[in-house]
């Protein structure tokens, strides 16, 4: 259960990190 939530706190890390360049290129 805990690395479930690690693992989906990581993810949305990664996805809020991978969004914020995108709009930074545009």
């Amino acid at each position: 259960m805990n690395i479930l939530n690690y693992k989906l706190d990581t993810t949305n890390e990664l996805l809020t990190s991978r969004i914020g360049l995108i709009t930074l290129a545009h």
